[in-house]
């Protein structure tokens, strides 16, 4: 009997629990739209004195600064009128000037300090109106969850939840956070002047957000929020120092600034700065495609060459030559020549038994040049040539710039008689791959570093070579292309100091 006393009991408590929470729901929920519309509104008002603040107020703070400036200045003409009065015309009458301009100035002021205040008035007051209207919105959740009933609040009313926290100094504390944390991912992907700019606009948040917890305005951070504001600093300090894109001001301690406009500054700064990387990207990308055009008619030119030089060792090891077969020599030495070069040792080698057959012709005077200068000198390049290669056989070696064609990597590798070579075409959106030789540079995992200079962003080479200087790996720029000879000519240069760090 007991038993089923109980049980009735807990079904009528259960009854009007449930008939509870149905009639204060349906009050709720009539409550909420009402809350929901007010907050809305009052976010409404709170971007509209938000922006107003921002760009007006900016340009109340320039019209102050200038009407200082222009105080300063007439201070020192009225010096200067004073120690020069006797030589003013009688009429010229500079004390009525003098008021005058002090009145303009002090107008100028006084004008633009009252709309400054207005606009923080107006700001003011609508954070504080969007405080109370979202307060009260949490209010009514809470007693929803209290009921444990179904709140079913929209995806709109969530965010519009996420925007009117916005406006406090807790949550952008916490957004800051998120943004650097996010962003400092990729932040090494970024150029030189475009990590200036976003480190600008990041410690210039990060000083105005502390100067504002520092102020009564910190009253509303939470303990969690003021520790994740310490955190900052040394994480932009850190990634300063990490990728040393410039001198930052705001870094120091004791400098001052009108934050707002030193903020927008790093905005202008951000967006001149990724205009031009872009267009730079373009330009590489442009220039990337008419090399790969050139190369393949350089390749074809080769090929060609190649093809002649055969028929030429052909024609000058057949029987008969020279008494028959010159009309052949000629034409296909014309052919290899425009193919490989008249310095080619192959070309050279196959011709020099015969150089009485060019005594006349345009088309092979520098051959004759090079023919001209005898056994020393062509010793002595061979000379210097086995030098280079005994310096660079068995090195890891990378090539960096211009458009990748692998036969030529093939042979560059094959006449340096490097053990290996990666050829990177380098491209402003693709820095994972310098990332990479960047890693590769620190832990020992190269000989020597081949930058091709017409092909290559400025500030690349500017990175690179401290680091390889760092790391004992030779950084070397190859002007004028990347055939064999302006690689030669690029490891000949640095010969003796790549001697030195063997």
């Amino acid at each position: 009997m007991e038993n089923e006393v109980d049980d009735l009991f807990a079904e009528l408590e259960d009854l009007a629990r449930r008939a509870e929470v149905k009639a204060q729901s349906s009050k709720l929920a009539t409550r909420r739209r009402e809350l929901s519309e007010r907050l809305k509104s009052a976010e409404r008002r709170a971007q509209t004195a938000e922006v107003k603040f921002r760009d007006e107020g900016l340009a109340a703070r320039r019209q102050i600064a200038d009407a200082e400036e222009k105080e300063q200045k007439l201070k020192e003409l009225t010096r200067k009128l004073a120690i020069h009065n006797s030589q003013i015309a009688p009429d010229a009458h500079p004390e009525e000037k003098v008021r005058l301009l002090q009145q303009r100035i002090e107008t100028q002021r006084r004008e633009a300090r009252t709309k400054l205040e207005q606009l923080t008035r107006e700001n003011a007051e609508a954070r504080a109106e969007l405080k109370v209207a979202l307060e009260q919105y949490q209010l009514l959740e809470r007693e929803f969850e209290r009921l444990q009933a179904d709140a079913d609040r929209s995806n709109e009313e969530e965010t519009l939840l996420k925007v009117a926290e916005s406006y406090f100094l807790g949550s952008q504390i916490q957004s800051l956070s998120r943004e650097i944390d996010d962003a400092s991912r990729h932040f090494g992907f970024l150029d030189s002047r475009q990590q200036k700019a976003q480190l600008t606009i990041w410690i210039g948040r990060f000083r105005q957000l502390q100067e504002r917890v520092e102020s009564e305005e910190g009253e509303d951070v939470t303990e969690d929020q003021a520790l994740m504001l310490e955190r900052i600093f040394p994480t932009l300090v850190g990634l300063s120092k990490e990728h040393r894109p410039g001198y930052i001001e705001a870094f120091t301690k004791g400098f001052v600034a009108d934050w707002d406009e030193y903020i927008e500054n790093g905005r202008l700064q951000l967006q001149e700065a990724t205009e031009t990387a872009d267009r730079q990207r373009r330009t590489e990308s442009m220039l990337g495609e008419r090399m790969a055009v050139d190369l393949e008619k350089i390749n074809r030119l080769r090929e060609d060459g190649l093809r002649a030089l055969d028929e030429l060792r052909r024609v000058v090891t057949s029987e008969g030559f020279p008494e028959t077969g010159v009309e052949d020599f000629r034409a296909h030495l014309t052919r290899a020549i425009q193919g490989l070069g008249a310095g080619d040792p192959r070309i050279l080698d196959a011709v020099r038994p015969f150089r009485e057959l060019l005594t006349d012709g345009r088309e092979f005077r520098a051959l004759r040049r090079r023919l001209e200068k005898g056994e020393s000198d062509v010793n002595g390049a061979a000379q210097a040539d086995e030098e280079i290669l005994n310096l660079t056989r068995g090195m890891r070696a990378v090539m960096i710039g211009g458009a990748v064609r692998e036969e030529n990597r093939r042979n560059v590798q094959s006449y340096f008689d490097f053990d290996e070579l990666e050829w990177i075409p380098y491209e402003g959106h693709r820095p994972a791959a310098m990332g990479d030789v960047e890693r590769r540079v620190r832990g020992g995992g190269l000989d020597v570093v081949l930058i091709l200079k017409d092909f290559i962003a400025h500030h690349v080479t500017e990175k690179l070579r401290p680091l390889c200087e760092q790391h004992g790996v030779p950084c070397l720029l190859v002007d004028h292309g990347y055939g064999v000879g302006q690689i030669a000519e690029a490891l000949r240069r640095g010969l003796n100091r790549i001697g030195t760090e063997s």
